[in-house]
């Protein structure tokens, strides 16, 4: 086989007919995760829709910056200002809550038909359409862990575009699933020491923390 290629659509047909070798590790997405996905996009929309109707209620009120506590009265004109902004606001929480949660809510059927497979050669990742990532293919590979969030950098072998990858918690633990993806490349790389490579091997390591790149 090309160590430079994985077939995803037979690893994800071995998959659906139950021939799972014990060199794979097999992981489908969780629906407690979306719905909990769901769940916040329906609080951030419940926020705003409840600090509109306190505004739409009180026309005296508005939520100034540095204001709070003071008994200083405001100008006219900062005060249409800031309920302005307030409106701009809250429209914005009401627009990222309805998104969040009916993107959630429609991926919800689907959610236990996503599936990520961990194999020795590579991963095979299925959201919409089954997608192949070989180590062999892999000049280089780097890790970025944002508030739970995993960012693959992947450098493909020869001139080929850099690759931008995100695993989240739909799976499990995002953090420990990218450490097994790093440490089964570093075996991978050990195996295939005596075959000439790009890069050397590297020390296995977890996702570092830090601002997703």
């Amino acid at each position: 086989m090309n160590p430079q290629s994985l077939n995803a659509d037979a690893v994800m047909q071995a998959v659906r007919q139950g021939y799972v070798p014990d060199s794979w590790r097999v992981y489908h997405g969780r629906v407690g995760w979306q719905v909990r996905q769901m769940l916040g996009g329906l609080l951030i929309l419940l926020l705003g829709f409840s600090a509109a109707v306190y505004l739409l209620l009180n026309p005296d009120v508005a939520f100034v910056p540095g204001a709070a506590g003071d008994n200083i009265p405001i100008d006219a004109g900062p005060f249409t200002v800031a309920r302005t902004v307030d409106f701009a606001v809250l429209a914005l929480f009401l627009l990222v809550g309805f998104v969040i949660s009916v993107a959630s809510a429609s991926r919800l059927p689907t959610i236990r038909g996503q599936t990520l497979v961990l194999m020795p050669a590579g991963f095979v990742l299925n959201l919409k359409k089954p997608t192949a990532y070989a180590y062999g293919a892999m000049q280089a590979l780097n890790a970025r862990n944002h508030r739970g969030t995993i960012s693959f950098n992947i450098t493909p072998v020869g001139n080929a575009r850099r690759q931008l990858l995100r695993l989240d918690g739909r799976f499990g633990n995002a953090k420990q699933i990218a450490t097994q993806i790093l440490m089964a490349r570093n075996e991978w790389q050990r195996a295939h020491a005596a075959v000439p490579s790009p890069q050397s091997p590297q020390s296995p390591q977890s996702p570092t923390t830090g601002s997703a790149r």
